[in-house]
């Protein structure tokens, strides 16, 4: 949801994050194939993107302006994971418009 609107509570954000962050630790830890697994579903065909939506930010810079910001502009994460190592790439857009990559 707070994706969608980028209106939510950025406690609650953080915290629904920690919750899950804590939990995967916990599972890899019983399950050391685990993390690969996530990996290989979340890559679907050899591949994924994904978009930033928010930023946390380090404790000091929580502190200072909040827990969560939400990105105003487009940024994506592509990801190949049919290479090795998996070919990683970076994208920052005015609308459709590629401005880095």
């Amino acid at each position: 949801k707070a994706a969608e609107t980028k209106s939510e509570d950025s406690d609650e954000v953080v915290a629904a994050l920690l919750d899950l962050e804590k939990l995967m630790r916990k599972r890899n830890k019983e399950d050391p194939d685990q993390a690969n697994r996530t990996l290989k579903a979340l890559s679907g065909n050899g591949g994924g993107s994904w978009r930033l939506i928010f930023t946390t930010g380090t404790i000091n810079t929580q502190k200072r302006s909040g827990r969560v910001n939400y990105f105003p502009i487009k940024a994506t994460q592509s990801f190949n994971s049919e290479t090795d190592p998996w070919l990683i790439e970076n994208g920052i857009y005015l609308g459709d418009f590629p401005l880095i990559m």
